[in-house]
């Protein structure tokens, strides 16, 4: 099972996109810290895949998710900040998730199978609460959500909205 272990709300942001949190297109960028290094010749090469589902709370069942991005790779860091903007379609209230999956990249012939840096899930709508608790707070104190990758247990996932 799959356990989030804690969600922070950190740092500042500008008006909130009304779109955003009226169920429409959610749109963010991913950036990680302090991942696990799986590369014996240097810092890994980390990738995400991003995938979602509306299956019932519980279910694990690979075949319930959806594949719906992934980002590009970059070399020898545990510390990416990736440059693709992600858009998915939100619908209140659906019990929508998303699983991140990350990644270190072994495209060589001894080692030909990527490794496993370590996953997350979280329900959109605890997502759209931070953001919609953050406008109603009054706060600019929301840059990105912060969420701590297990299997392994190591390095955190950070989404960070965009607004227009």
């Amino acid at each position: 099972m799959i356990q989030v272990l804690t969600i922070l709300v950190l740092a500042s942001f500008g008006a909130l996109c009304s779109a955003q949190l009226n169920g429409e297109a959610l749109r963010f960028r991913l950036s990680a810290i302090n991942l696990p290094n799986c590369d014996l010749d240097g810092p890994s090469d980390p990738f995400v895949k991003l995938f979602s589902t509306t299956a019932p709370r519980g279910g694990d069942n690979h075949r319930d998710w959806e594949k719906f991005g992934q980002t590009s790779v970059k070399y020898n860091t545990l510390n990416p900040v990736w440059d693709e903007v992600f858009v998915y379609r939100y619908a209140n209230g659906t019990n929508q998730r998303w699983r991140f999956i990350v990644k270190d990249l072994d495209n060589t012939w001894l080692n030909p199978i990527d490794d496993h840096l370590g996953r997350v899930e979280m329900n959109v709508d605890d997502y759209m609460f931070q953001l919609k608790s953050a406008k109603q707070n009054g706060s600019q104190a929301l840059k990105y959500i912060s969420m701590f990758l297990s299997h392994p247990i190591g390095g955190a996932l950070l989404v960070t909205p965009i607004f227009d």
